[in-house]
């Protein structure tokens, strides 16, 4: 098994959300972690 952690210095997890069709919010996630792990060395299916 393989696995894949997230480099967090090049990557960003960002939202936005429509308000009523008038504005936009928007937002980032300064802190986060993830990854990805494969029974092999390959992520395709």
């Amino acid at each position: 098994m393989n696995t894949w952690n997230i480099d967090t210095a090049h990557a960003e997890v960002a939202f936005k959300v429509k308000h009523l069709m008038i504005s936009t919010i928007r937002g980032i996630f300064t802190k986060f972690e993830g990854s990805i792990s494969t029974p092999d060395d390959t992520l395709d299916g």
